[in-house]
């Protein structure tokens, strides 16, 4: 009766999607800010700062936006499952091949947009001093055990990129 692009494709692509977004939903959301001070995760990104959330979240977005073109092969619309994978399915990797190179501030939350202000360099920690003083406010429990990592481990990355020479 159903056909197994709804059956198995859907949940499989849908699965493959949420692994992709996230990851960067954290990342941006703030509440694992350790990747602005990481050293680059992709050996072929040209940017002199981390921009891989943004590229996973446009690439999982990739994947939701043509998660429709499996009802509609189920459905036998060959036109609009050809328009899904021709059309709107490129849209979101723009954002993906520009974050290779470059993001802009503007785009990223606030959080982000402060650090960059800050100077947007590895070295520079990704919390502020209001930031890591709201995470000690946090009641116990997980939350505020994966923050305290996260920030020792902003401390851990940027001290070790001020003892390292700026790549330009």
């Amino acid at each position: 009766m159903y056909s197994d692009a709804i059956v198995f494709g859907i949940p499989l692509i849908g699965a493959f999607a949420w692994c992709l977004i996230y990851p960067a939903y954290r990342a941006l959301k703030g509440s694992w800010r350790s990747w602005v001070n990481a050293p680059p995760y992709l050996p072929w990104q040209a940017s002199l700062t981390n921009t891989w959330p943004f590229i996973l979240l446009s690439m999982g977005l990739a994947i939701v936006v043509v998660m429709p073109s499996l009802v509609f092969e189920a459905l036998g619309w060959e036109a609009a499952r050809k328009f899904m994978w021709n059309g709107p399915f490129w849209i979101p990797w723009i954002g993906a091949i520009v974050g290779i190179f470059w993001w802009p501030k503007s785009f990223g939350p606030a959080w982000y947009r402060t650090w960059r202000r800050a100077g947007g360099k590895r070295s520079i920690m990704a919390f502020t001093e209001s930031d890591i003083a709201a995470v000690r406010r946090l009641p116990e429990g997980k939350r505020r055990r994966r923050l305290e990592k996260n920030i020792e481990a902003c401390r851990s990355y940027s001290a070790q990129a001020s003892d390292q020479p700026v790549r330009r």
